[in-house]
């Protein structure tokens, strides 16, 4: 099953984080000989020197949860 069954991967504490940002890419189709693009987005998690990016399917969802993050925690938003 790899990790299809799985609902967590791991947990990062909020004191640990030095910031978060959303990161778009774009990646390349499979119908047309490959001209189809599609939008990826995720979730960047700065803490401890390192990063971890989760993907989202949903840009709308990540966007409502960086909002969430700008109005409740004292985490910066955005790249520095």
């Amino acid at each position: 099953m790899g990790m299809f069954g799985l609902n967590r991967i791991g947990y990062i504490p909020f004191s640990a984080i030095d910031r978060v940002y959303k990161r778009l890419a774009v990646s390349k189709g499979f119908f047309e000989n490959g001209r189809i693009y599609g939008t990826l987005c995720y979730l960047v998690v700065c803490y401890d020197g390192k990063q971890k990016a989760y993907r989202f399917t949903h840009e709308e969802n990540l966007n409502v949860l960086l909002d969430l993050i700008r109005e409740k925690t004292n985490i910066p938003v955005g790249k520095p």
